[in-house]
């Protein structure tokens, strides 16, 4: 399915949780890293990573690069190499694409604070008010058509997302 993917002219890239399966052990945590790289890159060249949020973990996935540098591994971090001050970034963490819900995928970005609430906005937005490059990061699993699986995918988000804004209040980081 990768090497599919990657015939039909899409880029591949390393979702990593590495820092929160190791329960915050660097050294555990960059060697699973470099173990699954490895492991993809067998099968298709891997040349760019992003941390996965894991928002109700207390480890940072990204934290990993505190102590060790990604650039060793021939790859650019999404979050990390890209100058975000100049770019429209979308993200739908959350099953939302108001930022509220994303509590550690955050970039500079020019993008409106919270006025894109759905897809509709996002898609309007997109047509009639953009200038300027987009970046538009997408979780195409959270999104399915089956009206059983869709109900517990949003039951699910929503319990997360209410559980994120607890904690962003409590941490004094909830932007309403």
């Amino acid at each position: 399915m990768i090497r599919k993917l990657v015939r039909r002219g899409h880029e591949v890239g390393y979702h990593y949780e590495t820092l929160t399966r190791a329960k915050g052990d660097c050294f555990l945590s960059i060697s699973l890293f470099e173990e699954e790289l490895e492991m993809l890159r067998r099968i298709v060249n891997i040349k760019t990573i992003s941390m996965h949020g894991s928002p109700l973990s207390k480890w940072n996935n990204m934290d990993i690069w505190k102590f060790y540098d990604y650039k060793k591994y021939d790859v650019d971090e999404i979050l990390l190499s890209i100058a975000y001050f100049n770019i429209h970034y979308f993200t739908d963490t959350g099953r939302s694409w108001e930022r509220s819900y994303n509590i550690r995928d955050r970039v500079g970005s020019i993008s409106p604070q919270n006025s894109i609430c759905s897809t509709e906005d996002l898609i309007e937005y997109l047509q009639f008010k953009i200038e300027g490059p987009v970046f538009i990061n997408v979780h195409p699993n959270r999104w399915t058509s089956g009206f059983f699986n869709l109900c517990i995918s949003i039951f699910s988000d929503w319990g997360i997302n209410q559980i994120k804004r607890m904690i962003s209040k409590i941490n004094g980081t909830w932007n309403s």
